[in-house]
Order: C-alpha cells, then structure tokens, then sequence
C-alpha cells in the first residue's frame, strides 16, 4: 500500500498569468478612475451653464416662437392627461352594471369625457327588453338625453337578437371623486 502524504503547509506559486491578470485588473480600475473624475467635472460644468442659463430672462427665451409653441403643446397634453385621471370613470360603470336588464348585453362603450357624451353599442334578445334599458338608461340621474339612435335584429342569428346604438349626455359631477 502506498503511504499518503498530507502537506498542508506546501505553498503553492501561482502562475506568471495570473500576475499579469492582477495587474491589468488594477490599471484597468486607474483608468475608471480617471474617467469617472471626468465626467463628474464635466456634469458639474454643464450643471453651472444650465443654472446660468435658466436665470436667463423669460422674455429672451420666449422670443422664439418655436420653443413657445412646443411647451404650450406639452402644457396642453398634460392637461388632457390630468382631465382624463380627473374623469369619475366608476360612476359611469356603475351606473351601466346598476341596471338591471337580464337580457341585454353592453357590446362597446365610447365615452366622451370632454363633451361629456357616451356611446353604447348593445344587444337584446327582443325589442321589448331594448326598450326597457333604454327606459331605465333614462331614468338613471348619472344620464340625460337618451336616444335610441338605430337597431337591427339580427336575421343570421337563430335567437334573433336586437343589436342597437345609444347616444347620451354623461352627466359628470364636477366633486365626484375618480
């Protein structure tokens, strides 16, 4: 049998690359270094020329017309986005899931909040069950000026369903929380 030698005190040399390795490693963290100094010099320059530059007068940035006109179009999309987040979209759900009308079904709905007008593409299983959600559309206070503005059946389908279209006014209460 042979005798097995445990040596733990042995040091191993490393080789020559890894020597090499270490070194690139660290000139490579020097030239970062040296960049990052740099940039943060040139961040802070062009933070100074932006500062100076915003405490330029607000009628020599308004004469250009260009520059004007594109802030009012950001101004003016902002606006519309923060009208429709302000647009109280429950109470108009609601309002449509609040009527109880078991055979008719809400295809499409097309609201309109800057004019405050809704579209409704629906379906019924007969003309009398139309004219009860229409009935009952225009009951319901979050609506006004219901009309019915066309139907169809559907001679394809063997239930002949009703298919037909209604225009409102979507009454929005300016207090009403979104």
């Amino acid at each position: 049998m042979r005798t097995l030698v445990l040596d733990y005190r042995r040091k191993e040399r490393a080789e020559p690359w890894v020597y090499g390795l270490l070194a690139a490693g660290f000139f490579a963290i020097l030239l970062l270094a040296d960049r990052y100094q740099a940039i943060t010099e040139e961040s802070g320059a062009l933070r100074e020329t932006m500062q100076r530059l915003e405490g330029v007068s607000g009628p020599a940035r308004a004469s250009d017309p260009r520059s004007t006109k594109e802030t009012d179009e950001r101004l003016q999309g902002a606006r519309q986005v923060v009208a429709q987040l302000n647009v109280p979209w429950d109470t108009l759900f609601r309002a449509l899931e609040g009527i109880d009308e078991k055979d008719v079904g809400v295809l499409a709905i097309s609201p309109d909040p800057n004019k405050q007008q809704v579209k409704l593409q629906m379906e019924a299983k007969s003309l009398e069950s139309m004219l009860s959600y229409h009935r009952k559309l225009a009951e319901n206070p979050v609506f006004s000026d219901i009309a019915l503005t066309d139907h169809q059946v559907v001679q394809d389908d063997p239930d002949k369903p009703v298919r037909f279209n209604m225009n409102g006014t979507w009454i929005i209460a300016k207090n009403t929380p979104k």
